[in-house]
């Protein structure tokens, strides 16, 4: 190849010391011929200090090489090829001489700098080799070659000598250093606002000092980031795996993949079952759940924050397996839930709608209200859970649960993906899976439900007279959650807010500020999703469905109550209520509680103390068969309702979505074995009228606060008196009056509140209508 007008072939090792010679000399004669014009040319070293060891250099044309001096020996090529570059010194032939780094010899330095680079690495008489290297070299500032070692003490700069500012670019300085074992020197241009150091240009740093916390800030980013990734990944693929164990176990553990002794015909059912329930889900997702949509709060968003301790905050991971959050169906259960639903969009009814809320047929009942029951897991702590939440059961029924032997039926508990059950004797080993998050009694005592034979409360057919669906928050494709159910046994048990087996009001909600389920009377809002214990109307429907046979005689039992299977010779009676036929009031904790009679004069209620206290208000009847509206001479004989109007004024208890634990409950209805309307976070405003003539107040509280207020009187078509402040004691003159002293419900600030603007309106004397204002509401 060709360079610089010097020839450069292949060559034997024999000639190689003659066309080395004759290189020299020629290379010799040509130098004083060039060193004119290559002294035209101006070079710029510019270094980008960056954390590197980089210049910017114009290039060096290869029509105007510097003179080269390349001598060779034999030796050298029989141990490894060596080449000495030579360049003069500027102020000789006004060359820059270019050293490591692209750095540069600048005017008035002393004598030839001499550096030697090892060309192929000791690839003896490798000449294209040589070439390449030495080609690279010239035309690359000798970046691409590397140091001898052998001479590497020859070159290293040792000190600065001088500093001056370049003449050709004020941004610049032109550092000067001596070179160790020389008496030459090398002029380094630096950025001047970076300056000389000892060696060679200082390092630029100040990019850390400005931007040093923001790289920090992003590799540490970045490590998150990677970190997020590696968890994220690891999440995928755990629950990847786990949904895989999850159908695994449904298909293994739910009861629906049969035992070598059943039909094979079961063996898919599982797969079926969720097939239909998907197309299920399809067919129902753009058909109303009722004709007209009613919502009690006009779908406001919640004003507390809802905290849901059902089954189906656990379940969130495997909605979309199971049926209404936490059922596990037969092909044949999934097949009724189906015809249910054409039943109600094509109007044709084929069963008979009634006040239900357990699966009918015998067969899915528990032969002589006994079930088997095994663990599958040994851990102790759960086990215990479990046996609680059976206890709630055989406590309040005749249902018995006995370990399993040789039963071809049973129940097997596993710890599975969630919380979940099916519905009644399936037939064989049926699993109900009480998995992370599913540990408390409530929710064992719900999913036992489940495999007694119970359906979700509100699946009842007559849910619409209680509850409203919002079905505007329903996530999209779960709206067949809220079928109503028709396969339900009759068993004339009125529907119960408090029923372990209601939906929370938040079940499938696309946003968590909005309820899907509203109670038409707002004051049961807080009733409905409690997991605390079964309620009384949940004994009393299991207790029909597998004890009725026990008691042989009736007792006549009043308000609700019926023949106690556990002793027939009493009562079981709503809470709340006692005697030996429910005519009477339950005991309570000592200090409170008791029996009111209800008169024609406001009384008011209140309570502090902690345990279970319950009252009844009830209303007296005359002699000649008339209701007693008043006691008191003064008072006359009205025209009573035989109701009860009274009114929450205060409700102070720890605050709780559900009021499950700590509460104040009313029961105004005629119906008083259904769990009353709970209060735990304020008192429910306005008067509120009894269906009957009486009302059962409890309060159940385990600590502080404990407290309310009621006021009530017996109601009257001709109107009721004022209510009364409450007295006042002169205590911190008018100020106190307006303010803490002014009635139990602020009556005199409302009163004021509401007629001063009226009275400064309606007249110019404003003042002495002022006065009459007082003196109206003092006399009133």
């Amino acid at each position: 190849p060709s360079f610089g007008g010097v020839l450069l072939i292949p060559f034997p090792p024999s000639s190689f010391s003659s066309l080395v010679f004759a290189c020299d000399h020629l290379i010799k004669q040509s130098q004083s011929a060039l060193s004119n014009s290559v002294k035209k040319r101006e070079m710029k070293s510019k270094r980008d200090y960056r954390g590197k060891d980089e210049s910017l250099l114009d290039p060096v044309p290869s029509s105007l090489p510097p003179p080269l001096s390349i001598p060779f020996s034999i030796l050298s090529l029989l141990t490894h090829v060596k080449w000495q570059l030579t360049i003069p010194p500027r102020g000789l032939a006004g060359t820059p001489q270019y050293v490591s780094g692209f750095q540069y010899v600048a005017t008035n330095t002393q004598p030839t700098i001499q550096r030697v680079f090892d060309v192929n690495n000791g690839n003896v008489g490798n000449v294209n080799g040589f070439n390449n290297g030495f080609n690279n070299g010239v035309n690359n500032g000798f970046s691409s070659v590397q140091r001898d070692t052998s001479q590497k003490g020859n070159f290293v700069r040792s000190m600065l000598v001088d500093q001056r500012i370049n003449s050709l670019d004020p941004s610049f300085y032109d550092c000067v250093y001596s070179v160790a074992n020389s008496a030459s020197t090398v002029i380094e241009q630096c950025y001047k606002d970076i300056g000389c150091c000892a060696s060679t240009c200082c390092p630029n740093d100040a990019w850390r000092d400005k931007y040093g916390w923001a790289v920090a800030l992003i590799v540490i980013f970045c490590i998150l980031m990677l970190i997020a990734l590696f968890v994220t990944l690891f999440c995928w693929l755990f629950n990847r795996s786990a949904d895989k164990n999850q159908k695994k176990e449904l298909l293994t553990n739910a009861g629906l993949s049969p035992a070598p002794s059943q039909p094979i015909s079961l063996r898919n059912n599982l797969d079926d079952f969720q097939k239909m329930m998907k197309g299920f889900f399809k067919m129902t997702d753009n058909i109303p759940l009722t004709p007209n949509r009613r919502s009690n709060f006009g779908s406001a968003p919640l004003r507390y924050k809802y905290v849901d301790k059902t089954e189906y905050a656990a379940n969130k991971g495997i909605l979309d397996q199971v049926f209404e959050s936490d059922l596990v169906l037969t092909t044949s259960q999934m097949s009724d839930v189906i015809a249910d639903f054409q039943e109600r969009v094509t109007g044709k009814k084929i069963r008979r709608r009634a006040k239900r809320k357990a699966i009918i047929g015998d067969r899915f009942r528990w032969p002589n209200a006994t079930v088997p029951y095994s663990f599958k897991h040994a851990d102790g702590k759960w086990v215990s859970v479990i046996r609680k939440g059976m206890a709630k059961w055989e406590r309040e029924t005749c249902i018995r649960f006995v370990p399993h032997t040789n039963q071809r039926d049973s129940v097997e508990y596993f710890r599975g993906g969630g919380c979940y059950s099916s519905v009644g004797r399936i037939g064989g080993k049926q699993w109900i899976s009480i998995g992370y998050g599913c540990e408390g009694g409530g929710i064992v005592a719900h999913e036992i439900g489940h495999a007694l034979g119970f359906w979700h409360e509100q699946s009842r057919p007559d849910r619409d007279t209680y509850i409203n669906i919002n079905e505007d928050h329903i996530v999209k494709g779960t709206k067949g959650n809220f079928e109503k159910r028709m396969d339900i046994e009759d068993k004339d048990i009125p529907y119960d807010f408090g029923s372990v087996m209601h939906y929370g009001p938040q079940a499938f909600t696309n946003d968590w500020k909005y309820v899907t389920i509203e109670t038409k009377d707002h004051r049961f809002q807080h009733t409905i999703g409690q997991r605390a214990d079964i309620s009384f109307v949940d004994v009393k429907h299991a207790n029909r469905l597998y004890c009725g046979h026990i008691c042989k005689f009736p007792l006549n039992c009043e308000n609700g109550g019926y023949e106690d299977p556990l002793d027939c010779s009493k009562c079981k009676c709503p809470p709340g209520l006692g005697g030996i036929r429910c005519d009477r009031i339950a005991t309570s904790t000592a200090g409170c509680g008791g029996e009111i009679l209800v008169t024609g004069l406001w009384q008011t209620l209140t309570n502090s103390k902690i345990g279970e206290c319950y009252w009844k208000l009830y209303v007296s009847e005359h002699k000649e068969g008339r209701m007693m509206y008043g006691l008191l001479p003064s008072i006359p004989l009205q025209t009573p309702t035989g109701k009860i109007h009274f009114e929450v004024l205060e409700s102070n208890y720890k605050c709780d979505s559900s009021c499950a634990d700590n509460y104040l409950e009313i029961k105004h209805t005629s119906k008083l074995e259904q769990t009353g309307f709970r209060q735990c976070c304020n008192a429910v405003p306005g008067p509120i009228i009894s269906e009957g003539n009486q009302v059962i107040i409890s309060s159940v509280a385990v600590e502080r606060p404990a407290n309310f207020t009621i006021r009530y009187i017996l109601d009257s078509s001709a109107g009721l008196p004022k209510p009364p402040p409450a007295a006042w004691e002169g205590a911190g003159g008018l100020t106190s009056l307006l303010g803490s002293e002014a009635g139990i419900d602020n009556t005199f600030e409302k009163y004021v509140l509401t007629q001063l603007p009226n009275v400064l309106h309606t007249t110019s004397a404003q003042v002495p209508n002022i006065m009459n204002l007082i003196q109206a509401f003092l006399g009133r």
